[in-house]
């Protein structure tokens, strides 16, 4: 559903609960947009086991990552000045990699005699996880002597919207991550005393998947004080049928 509709949905449910909360035009866009957040915040959690599974009715890992698919985002680090620099819409980390050039030398045996043979040197880049430290755990392996950062085994620490790593420069660095939505927009017309209406033209959706946008109305409802069951939101079908929307 585009956010009209979302909003139609919100004002029947708004209804059926006995509690009224008819939300100003000018107050709807806020409120779509923490709502959405809110909903990226949830799934992140369960994702990452914070919160349990079964928060989330009918809920699976396959649908917590199906809710957040939008949402993922891959970006290669640009470095500016000592650090590298976090994307402007960042928002959590889901894996960050770069690349290691190993050495695999080998000898080849020689027919003739006192030759100690061929020595032949193959470099592989390969792909390697850049772990992800605490800036106080991260002071501690840059110092340490027993395990010190290597190009083989980089770390990293964020600090404000920097990056720090170590080694100090990366091959190839990139950053998995969960974006920050890009935000709902309600945008709607009003003429002289006439009710506000609707303007799909400046309005924009949300993100999620519309398999989602019913949890994203129940979130949106909560923040308003009303808390809708799962029978209301079967029934809104059969409002939207009724009604030719």
């Amino acid at each position: 559903m585009n956010i009209g509709e979302a909003y139609q949905f919100i004002e029947y449910l708004a209804n059926k609960s006995g509690s009224g909360g008819y939300i100003p035009p000018d107050q709807r866009t806020v409120l779509a947009q923490r709502a959405e957040l809110g909903f990226v915040t949830k799934y992140y959690k369960i994702m990452i086991g914070e919160i349990p599974m079964n928060t989330v009715e009918n809920s699976s890992m396959q649908r917590v990552y199906d809710a957040l698919l939008n949402y993922r985002k891959t970006q290669a680090l640009v470095k500016s000045g000592s650090y590298y620099t976090q994307p402007s819409d960042y928002l959590h980390t889901t894996g960050f990699f770069s690349e290691y050039t190993s050495t695999t030398t080998t000898t080849s045996n020689s027919i003739s005699c006192g030759d100690d043979g061929i020595v032949t040197k193959k470099t592989t880049p390969e792909v390697v996880q850049v772990n992800i430290f605490t800036p106080d755990k991260f002071g501690f392996r840059l110092n340490s002597s027993i395990k010190p950062p290597t190009d083989k085994y980089p770390i990293a620490t964020f600090e404000g919207s920097t990056i720090k790593t170590a080694p100090a420069t990366l091959k190839s660095p990139v950053l998995h991550y969960i974006k920050k939505p890009i935000g709902a927009i309600y945008n709607y017309t009003k003429e002289g005393n006439n009710p506000p209406v609707y303007n799909p033209i400046g309005s924009v959706s949300w993100e999620a998947g519309e398999d989602y946008h019913n949890e994203i109305c129940a979130i949106l409802l909560s923040y308003i004080g009303i808390h809708v069951s799962g029978d209301m939101i079967s029934q809104f079908a059969q409002f939207k049928q009724e009604n030719g929307i």
